[in-house]
């Protein structure tokens, strides 16, 4: 834990329900544009924003329904 956050330079973006739009804006424009990045978020971001340009995906919360599931890792 310690030893991985001393070590690691990026930047943590965090995108969640609570967050205005123009902060979610501006998150998600740091996200894309900085080389070691990442990025915390929940259900906010289901629909209608492309991810597609991330190098990975980690879900920590799967959804029951197969659909919903298609469309998390399809954007």
């Amino acid at each position: 834990g310690r030893a991985l956050s001393r070590a690691w330079t990026g930047k943590v973006f965090v995108v969640t329900q609570d967050v205005d739009d123009l902060e979610r804006s501006v998150s998600l424009d740091g996200f894309k544009e900085t080389q070691r990045s990442v990025l915390f978020t929940d259900a906010t971001l289901e629909e209608g924003y492309n991810l597609q340009f991330a190098r990975g995906l980690v879900l920590l919360d799967v959804p029951f329904e197969p659909m919903r599931l298609e469309q998390r890792v399809g954007r």
